[in-house]
């Protein structure tokens, strides 16, 4: 068996295969951001990680939560309606 970095295939928690060297996806979402090595979306607050999303709007909505929790009314919230198509 040739376990070199090269002949081994990473996968995600949904067991599609991603480079384990991360992806150049950005999102237009604070807070939000690709995480190539899990293949997911990354909702996150400074160095706080809220949690791992399969889309961006969830992650974007994970985030929104989050500083809603703990900021209240004054709470900078990502504008989720300019992830919608088609309205």
């Amino acid at each position: 068996m040739n376990l070199q970095r090269a002949n081994m295939l990473i996968v995600n928690l949904r067991g599609e295969p991603v480079k384990w060297w991360g992806s150049a996806r950005t999102s237009k979402f604070s807070g939000v951001e690709w995480d190539g090595f899990n293949g997911l979306w990354r909702a996150h607050y400074k160095d706080l990680t809220i949690g791992h999303y399969i889309g961006e709007i969830e992650a974007a909505e994970g985030y929104n939560d989050k500083v809603m929790q703990m900021f209240g009314e004054d709470a900078k919230m990502n504008d989720l309606d300019i992830g919608l198509v088609g309205e």
